[in-house]
């Protein structure tokens, strides 16, 4: 059996990137060799869950850092391989900015309500959720 499982970086501040990784299956060799191969998590951490059916490691909650993840495959508890990869973390600080504009009001002139609508904020990087109060 083999499997190739390249190693990951994961940016918790791009909102693009996925928290996930599906390790590739093992190959039997010969090709066509019969059997069945059984995935496990051969070291787990906390943190992290292993989806034994799709070989998916997901880790919604880690902290910045360097972990090895590694996953075992067996052959009806006779063979077993394993293949680990290295999944950094890191932290990417978003930044909100504001483009205020200048206005000015008279107020001893006329009557009636003065306002002034604020410009939206922006992220970067942008698609952040932004919440004003």
């Amino acid at each position: 059996m083999a499997s190739t499982a390249s190693n990951k970086n994961y940016d918790l501040g791009t909102l693009a990137d996925d928290s996930s990784y599906q390790v590739p299956a093992f190959t039997l060799s010969p090709a066509g060799s019969p059997g069945t191969i059984i995935y496990s998590d051969a070291a787990p951490i906390t943190g992290v869950t292993f989806d034994t059916s799709n070989r998916i490691f997901s880790w919604p909650s880690l902290g910045t850092g360097t972990y090895t993840l590694t996953m075992q495959g067996s052959l009806a508890g006779s063979t077993s391989v394993t293949t680990s990869f290295s999944l950094t973390i890191t932290e990417t600080t978003l930044s909100v900015t504001n483009e205020p504009v200048d206005q000015s009001y008279d107020i001893g002139k006329g009557a009636g309500t003065t306002s002034y609508t604020v410009p939206a904020f922006t992220s970067n990087p942008p698609g952040a959720s932004i919440t004003y109060s």
